[in-house]
């Protein structure tokens, strides 16, 4: 008994360009929004660079740079992906808050509040801030093994 292998090709055919599909399909599901929320990190990094050099009255050029620069490093990490977000409507909330906020005068309690929403807006956010906030509560990462601030 002879089998077309034409016939039995058919099938295998069917489902490989169907996996393949389904693979492509996914990859754009995945991957368009959180290039979406990449390139809206990359704006507010480069958004906070220009600030850098624009300290408020009561705080010095060195302490000014300092935490500007943890908070640019904290946006890419703390919402590195969208399944980090934890509410995606509270999420746009904070993105249009935030743009009036940076395009006003920026100052420590503005910083100090981004600090506030990164741990009510990311899964990452409580221990991304516990380690690494540069304001009060500092996080670890800025106390010596004392629990003071670093100098």
């Amino acid at each position: 008994m002879t089998h077309n292998k034409s016939v039995v090709s058919i099938p295998i055919t069917i489902f490989l360009v169907a996996l393949v599909a389904l693979s492509v399909g996914t990859i754009f599901w995945w991957s368009i929004p959180n290039k979406r929320l990449s390139s809206w990190n990359q704006s507010i990094v480069q958004r906070l660079e220009k600030l850098k050099s624009l300290p408020p009255e009561n705080v010095t050029l060195e302490k000014w740079k300092f935490v500007v620069s943890w908070t640019q490093t904290a946006f890419p990490n703390v919402f590195y992906s969208t399944d980090y977000i934890l509410d995606h409507d509270r999420f746009r909330t904070f993105q249009r808050e935030l743009h009036l906020k940076l395009n006003g005068d920026v100052d420590i309690s503005k910083i100090d509040w981004i600090w506030d929403e990164f741990q009510k807006n990311s899964r990452h956010g409580d221990t991304y801030s516990a380690g690494c906030r540069p304001l009060p509560p500092y996080g670890t990462v800025h106390l010596d093994v004392d629990g003071k601030l670093r100098e």
